[in-house]
């Protein structure tokens, strides 16, 4: 008997689910997962209800799968897998910061939509066919994307991936996972040694021409800053020697990270209670004069007006 073929009621089944064979309950076995199956609850609810397949973790190319057994499989595509996502405080800090910018330029574009550290799925039916970009963004996907990034779903892959080296690798080979990128027809790809640890410059950027990644250009700046521009988002990356940071050359500033915006917000509130403060003790100054001026009208030191 072959992997996909069970035996049921002494009748051997070849891992279809026709409604041919009078079988009252089959095994189909997917690449290694069994699953049980009910013609009867098929025949009573109908294709691709949740009493008539079970849930299941499949894995194994999408075009292996019978378009019958497509139907009634119901795929739940984990979003969290047990890599954390990052392995040391620069590149925490690194992809929270991007991250945090990140918001505040898809705030202003509303067609954009950003993920951090999120499982993209691009092959239907298998789990094991995903990758973890530590940042992406994607304009005009079809939405709600939910907890994880499914290609299909979403019409199109991302449009931009940064990978923050080198902790990066901890989720996959830096390499390989640029090629996937090229295979999978991202865009933009950005690579970032948040440690300085890697061969080549620390920030760089490719745009996919024709099928393949080439080198954005990068521009120096001073004795430190290196700037190379994004041409999908239309901002500058910058690194200076020390931070990664995104310049929109329009607005000719740096968009906040979460601290830069907190620190911001702090000032504000700071500038407005110096500013009530200040009012407060005009109002109180002009209380005190009106008050002496009426005492010396009323002594006739002063003539009333």
């Amino acid at each position: 008997m072959d992997a996909g073929a069970t035996e049921t009621g002494g009748i051997k089944s070849d891992g279809g689910l026709s409604d041919a064979i009078p079988v009252k309950r089959r095994m189909l076995n997917v690449h290694g997962w069994i699953m049980a199956m009910s013609v009867n609850d098929v025949q009573q609810h109908g294709p691709g209800s949740k009493s008539s397949a079970a849930s299941a973790s499949l894995s194994g190319p999408a075009d292996s799968l019978p378009p019958a057994t497509r139907e009634l499989v119901e795929v739940e595509y984990p979003y969290e897998d047990d890599i954390a996502m990052a392995c040391s405080p620069a590149h925490e800090e690194v992809t929270v910061d991007t991250r945090d910018a990140l918001v505040n330029y898809c705030a202003s574009h509303p067609n954009a939509y950003r993920g951090m550290d999120m499982l993209v799925y691009y092959e239907r039916y298998d789990i094991t066919k995903r990758v973890t970009p530590d940042l992406f963004v994607v304009f005009d996907a079809r939405l709600p994307i939910g907890r994880n990034y499914r290609i299909w779903d979403a019409g199109k892959p991302p449009d931009v991936v940064w990978e923050l080296a080198p902790d990066s690798h901890m989720k996959g080979d830096p390499k390989v996972k640029k090629e996937l990128y090229r295979q999978l027809g991202v865009p933009e790809y950005w690579s970032y040694d948040s440690q300085g640890v890697l061969d080549g410059p620390r920030l760089q950027g490719f745009q996919l021409v024709q099928g393949r990644y080439r080198r954005l250009p990068a521009e120096r700046r001073g004795e430190a800053l290196l700037a190379v521009k994004s041409p999908l988002l239309g901002l500058e990356q910058h690194f200076d020697g020390q931070r990664l940071r995104l310049w929109d050359p329009g607005a000719k500033e740096y968009l906040r990270s979460g601290v830069e915006s907190e620190r911001e917000r702090r000032r504000e509130r700071k500038g407005r209670r110096r500013e009530r403060e200040g009012r407060l003790k005009a109002e109180a100054e002009n209380v005190e004069l009106r008050a002496r001026i009426a005492e010396l009208e009323a002594s006739g030191a002063i003539p009333r007006k």
